[in-house]
C-alpha cells in the first residue's frame, strides 16, 4: 500500500491536478496486492490528504477477482471520502456510467490506447485522470 500511497502523492503533486476532477483508474494488467486492512490505511491517507469540495466520481477498472476484492473493500468508504466510487470489469460500463458523449468515448479510448502502449514499453500500471469540459 506504501506505493500506492506513494503514487497518489505524485499524482496530486501534479501542477495540473483538481481534487475535484472526476478520476479513472485502470488496474487491469496488474497485480493487486494488499490485505484489508491496508485498505484502511489508505482510507485515512486519502481524509487527511484530499480535501474535496463536490462529490468526485471515481471509476475502477479491473480485470481479476483479486482486484474486484480490494476495489469493493474501498468502494465502501465512499461517503465518508465524498466519492461516488463505481467498480467495472468493461470499460463501455465505465463510459455508460459517466455518460460520456461519443467525442469523449474517442478522446478516452485514444488516451487509454496511447497510455498501454507506452507501460507495455515500461510495463508499469497506470491510472490516468479525466476532465471533460
Amino acid at each position: 500500500m506504501k506505493d500506492v500511497i506513494a503514487l497518489n502523492l505524485k499524482f496530486i503533486a501534479d501542477p495540473d491536478y483538481d481534487p475535484d476532477y472526476d478520476v479513472f483508474l485502470d488496474y487491469t494488467d496488474s497485480a493487486a496486492m494488499a490485505f484489508r486492512i491496508e485498505v484502511f490505511d489508505f482510507v485515512e491517507f486519502l481524509k487527511k490528504t484530499i480535501k474535496l469540495k463536490n462529490t468526485v466520481r471515481v471509476g475502477n477498472l479491473y480485470d481479476t477477482p483479486n482486484q474486484e476484492f480490494l476495489l469493493k473493500a474501498y468502494k465502501g468508504f465512499g461517503k465518508i471520502l465524498n466519492l461516488d466510487i463505481e467498480n467495472f470489469f468493461y470499460l463501455r460500463d465505465y463510459i455508460t456510467w459517466m455518460q460520456f458523449n461519443t467525442e469523449q468515448e474517442i478522446q478516452l479510448n485514444e488516451l487509454l490506447n496511447s497510455i498501454k502502449s507506452n507501460q507495455h514499453q515500461r510495463n508499469q500500471p497506470g491510472a490516468i485522470r479525466t476532465k471533460w469540459l
